[in-house]
């Protein structure tokens, strides 16, 4: 396969559910011991079917060398992407977007946690963009909107609040994207009143208040550990069973984009919260992390 194409210049590979699609991993990474490659965009779509042999042989092409750019790693299993392979990219990555199952998945212990979200903050210091499972991060009995201390109750910063820490050490992010957010969630697992209820709550502004709440206070956190994120997505990767009509902001449920706004609070104190962006493919043309291809 290598004799008509010389592998070493190669600068942008997409990979799809494609038959030897391991096999031929492998073969780059061999030939990637060859010489100096050029690959800068790595893009790799994995089926549940195909992840085991073809997760390996990933493992073993991010290994042969340096020098990502880009990647992205979508896939259906819920095996946890090993840190170090993203980390051994960590000097040159600029945009990373790992998406480790589907809005079913619901096993946190095979996901990322805070000190895997530290190690890749630490390890990958030019990330501009970022997109990652919601459930990688954060458990379903984390769910309140409103992060942080609050007055007059015991502290301890919980396993979602810690790995929004680390990502708030991320010096040079500015385009965040949470792909699996728990309003979403609740909404699809509650068949019964989702039949019922859920076009009455989108018209009555129910939906987009909730995923507001949840950017607020998601933003409002990450401006107080330093953060200068610019543009925060709450938005499920592919095609969602249920399509609506815009909302006033533009908004398609459960697709919700905003940007970094500042208000003063109830103590004069200037925080950041965030803005509905009507259409971020205008506004926002280089976000690649917010594209689905």
């Amino acid at each position: 396969m290598f004799r008509q194409i010389n592998m070493l210049t190669l600068r942008t590979l997409w990979l799809g559910a494609t038959v030897g699609a391991s096999r031929f991993l492998e073969a780059m990474a061999m030939e990637f011991t060859k010489g100096q490659p050029n690959l800068q965009k790595l893009n790799v779509r994995m089926a549940a079917i195909q992840t085991p042999e073809l997760a390996t042989s990933l493992l073993l092409l991010l290994n042969s060398f340096y020098g990502l750019k880009m990647l992205t790693i979508h896939r259906t299993d819920c095996d946890k992407i090993d840190v170090d392979s993203l980390v051994h990219h960590g000097e040159t990555l600029e945009t990373l977007s790992i998406v480790n199952g589907g809005i079913h998945r619901r096993d946190v212990n095979k996901c990322f946690d805070a000190s895997d979200m530290q190690n890749i903050a630490t390890g990958c210091p030019n990330i501009r963009q970022l997109c990652l499972n919601l459930y990688e991060i954060a458990g379903d009995e984390n769910e309140d909107d409103i992060l942080g201390p609050r007055q007059g109750v015991p502290y301890t910063p919980n396993e979602f609040e810690q790995a929004l820490t680390a990502i708030a050490g991320m010096p040079k992010l500015r385009i965040l994207r949470f792909t699996n957010p728990p309003n979403y969630r609740k909404a699809y697992f509650r068949n019964g009143e989702l039949a019922r209820f859920f076009h009455r709550n989108l018209q009555m502004g129910l939906e987009r208040y909730s995923f507001q709440a949840r950017a607020d206070g998601i933003m409002q956190y990450l401006g107080e550990h330093g953060s200068d994120l610019k543009v925060l997505a709450l938005s499920p990767i592919g095609v969602t069973e249920k399509v609506t009509l815009a909302d006033e902001h533009g908004h398609t449920w459960p697709h919700y984009y905003y940007y970094r706004g500042r208000m003063t609070d109830h103590k004069g104190t200037d925080v950041a919260i965030a803005r509905p962006l009507r259409s971020w493919k205008d506004e926002c043309p280089d976000a690649l992390v917010l594209e689905d291809v």
